[in-house]
Order: structure tokens, then C-alpha cells, then sequence
């Protein structure tokens, strides 16, 4: 098997679970533990009032990517004007990024990767004929990988790093120093990076995370993806998402992208639009035109509902470790730095699908860890328990294991 077919064993070990199983691996928020705000229903019923249910611009209306550009100048303190285009998600978009840096680039075939992480990084590359140079990271560095590594790794041929950070599905930072070296090294091979930061909104403590663009030191050959699925209850399904990038790649971006998908769900858009509208009306008090739509009720209950969950995500997490730390099948897990998950070791290294088929005739759904390129005759059996669910179906899960 291909490496890159490894994401497909996500949708295969699908197979397996049904209705009755209990999901401790899955991203969906129930949103009747994790209420979502009510400004996106009140947004929704806008839209069918003033019958705006049309095909909506491509790449994104304008006032979207104003708001979009404001936000992200927002969050890293920086003041910089760059091409946006906004998707049906941020795995959608990174297709059409490593098809352009990879057209703009013939000569370069390597791209390196970090192991574990998201494996559709991994697919995308091979779907594009680009060869993975996957770094294994190990327990003894939180699964972070070294500069070391990433010397060793490096060189005249690579085309770009991708990675994510906060990361999936280990839920750690990378050190501000350790994207510093990784830029530098990038500027002098002329390598491109392409770093997915969809988890940042989800950090414990902000003090400890950087955006990318406070530490790249002004580096241009980059592209930041973000998008509201893991960090807003309510927004997974609308698959929306956005590619941040310096304008000298605008046109070819949207050459690329336009065999993909043309336009968006225009009522994904609107949402999108308000909840970065409020963003930053949070971080600077003041109300876009489109806010202005909204009374005060509900720009407070957004902040009141992301609040709430925020809150009960960290006593969930509290709990979990406490039962973590109580079951003798699970040997070691990694203490999550923000995120919606935690990264846990079975007991006995196992083949994946026997992994898999394992839990689920106990009646839990889990992934294995080759669904996050993380080779088990490396280390061990691990799988990660989503903390979107009520507690005591999560708690009744991990009694399971």
C-alpha cells in the first residue's frame, strides 16, 4: 500500500463502527453539550428573510477578505496586507497550494513532513508526484521534531515543509525557536512552507503561541491556512476555511483552485464573514456593518456560549486524565497544550487494524495511529479521545479500553 492511501484507512476503519458504538475519536461537537451561539442561527434566518441565496464570489466576497486581513493582522500584532482566499475548508485549499508551489518549482520533488500529523498532508503530496520525507519525532521531545532533524532533512531539493501547529493530533506547540531555525533554513534553500494553524484558537494558555508571522522574520514564500471547524461548536460541517498568502501568487492561486470548486455555500460564507466579524469586534470593540445586524444579545451570547464551552472543555480534560491515570491498559499519554483531544498510548503495540477492530468489539470507536503516519513498531499503539462529546459517554469509552 501506498502511503498515500493511508488517509483512506480513516473511511476504512469507518467501516467498522455503526451507531451504537461510542465515538472517542470523533472531531463532531454535540452541540447540545457544546451549544453553539446564536448570532449563526439568527444569521441563517437573515439570509432566507432577505432571499440572499445565491452562488457567492469565488475566492471569497471583498468585505470577507477585509475582515479576514484585519483579523489575522489582529492576532500577530503585525500590519501587512496579503492575498486571502477563503474555501470549503482548509484540506481543500492545501491541494491547490502544493499544485502551485509545485508548478512554480518543477525541480523540486521532496517535501517534508512530520510524523504524527494530519495524513492528508501526506496524500496530497504523493497525489501530486512529490516524494514525502516524513521526520519521525518521538515520546522523549512531546513528538516535536529537533532542528537536527530538520538540518538533516532540508536541503536545495525540498520543495516546502508542512506541518501543523498547534499540532495534529498531539495537541502541542511548536517552540517559537524552533520556527525561527525552521525559517531560516527555509529562506536558505528557498523552500517554501505551508503551516496549518487551524487549532491556535484553541490554545489554554495564549502566552505560550505564536502565529507563524511573528517569528518568520518577513519571509514571503509562505502559505497559512485557518478555518473555525475545531475551535467554533456548530461550524464543522460548513467546511469553511481560508489560505493566507503574499499576492505575487494571487492569480496562479485562482487558476489552480477553479478546477476544484468555483464558488462556496454562500450561507457557509455569511457565517463565516460574522463569526470572524466577531473576532475582531472582541479585540477591538468595534462592530463591522454586518454586526451591526445583530443586537447585543447576541454578540454577548457568543462570547457567553464559547466561554462556556471553553470551560467545560477544560474540566472534561481534567476528568479524563483522571481517569487516564487510573487505567492500567493505558501506558502514557501527552498532556494537550490546547486543542479538543488527547494523545494516548495502549498498553501493547499493535497492528493497526488490530487495533481498531480491537475497541470496536468492545464498543468503542478509536483510530489507529497510522491514520497520523505514526508507525507503531516505532512507538507503540496510539490513538487520541476528542473531548466534543459529553463527559460520561467519554468516561464510559475509556472504561472500555
Amino acid at each position: 500500500m501506498k502511503r498515500k492511501d493511508l488517509y483512506l484507512k480513516m473511511f476504512h476503519y469507518e467501516n467498522f463502527f455503526n451507531d451504537k458504538i461510542i465515538r472517542l475519536e470523533s472531531m463532531d461537537y454535540d452541540t447540545k453539550v457544546f451549544p453553539m451561539p446564536e448570532i449563526y442561527k439568527k444569521a441563517i434566518n437573515l439570509m432566507f428573510q432577505h432571499n440572499t441565496l445565491t452562488y457567492s464570489d469565488f475566492g471569497g466576497f471583498p468585505r470577507m477578505i477585509k475582515q479576514i486581513n484585519l483579523y489575522e493582522n489582529l492576532v500577530s500584532k503585525t500590519s501587512f496586507q496579503k492575498a486571502v482566499f477563503v474555501s470549503a475548508g482548509v484540506s481543500s485549499l492545501l491541494n491547490t497550494v502544493v499544485k502551485l508551489i509545485s508548478r512554480k518549482c518543477p525541480k523540486k520533488e521532496q517535501v517534508v513532513l512530520f510524523s504524527p500529523e494530519y495524513s492528508f498532508f501526506h496524500s496530497v503530496v504523493e497525489g501530486n508526484g512529490l516524494k514525502p520525507i516524513v521526520i519521525n519525532t518521538s515520546r522523549k521531545n512531546n513528538f516535536i521534531p529537533t532542528i537536527k532533524q530538520i538540518k538533516e532533512k532540508i536541503n536545495n531539493k525540498t520543495l516546502a515543509v508542512i506541518f501543523s501547529n498547534p499540532n495534529n493530533p498531539t495537541c502541542q506547540i511548536l517552540p517559537n525557536n524552533f520556527i525561527k531555525e525552521l525559517v531560516n533554513l527555509c529562506k536558505k534553500n528557498e523552500t517554501f512552507i505551508v503551516t496549518d494553524e487551524v487549532y491556535r484558537n484553541t490554545v489554554f494558555d495564549e502566552k505560550n503561541y505564536s502565529p507563524i508571522e511573528k517569528v518568520n522574520g518577513g519571509y514571503n514564500n509562505l502559505f497559512k491556512l485557518f478555518g473555525p471547524s475545531k475551535d467554533r461548536p456548530g461550524l464543522n460541517g460548513l467546511r469553511m476555511g481560508y489560505c493566507l498568502f503574499d499576492r505575487k501568487f494571487e492569480n496562479n492561486f485562482k487558476k489552480e483552485h477553479v478546477v476544484s470548486n468555483f464558488s462556496n455555500n454562500i450561507i457557509a460564507d455569511f457565517l463565516f464573514l460574522i463569526d470572524i466579524s466577531m473576532r475582531n469586534y472582541n479585540m477591538t470593540n468595534k462592530k463591522s456593518n454586518d454586526l451591526k445586524l445583530f443586537s447585543n444579545y447576541y454578540l454577548d451570547d457568543y462570547n457567553k456560549k464559547l466561554q462556556i464551552n471553553r470551560t467545560k472543555q477544560k474540566k472534561y480534560l481534567e476528568l479524563i486524565i483522571r481517569e487516564i491515570n487510573q487505567n492500567r491498559n493505558i501506558v502514557d499519554f501527552i498532556t494537550p497544550t490546547c486543542g479538543n483531544s488527547l494523545w494516548f498510548k495502549y498498553k501493547t503495540a499493535l497492528p493497526p487494524e488490530t487495533f481498531v477492530k480491537l475497541f470496536t468489539k468492545k464498543g468503542v470507536a478509536l483510530y489507529a495511529s497510522d491514520v497520523f503516519l505514526d508507525n507503531y513498531k516505532i512507538n507503540g499503539s496510539w490513538s487520541r479521545i476528542c473531548i466534543t462529546k459529553d463527559i460520561s459517554k467519554i468516561i464510559k469509552g475509556l472504561k472500555k479500553i
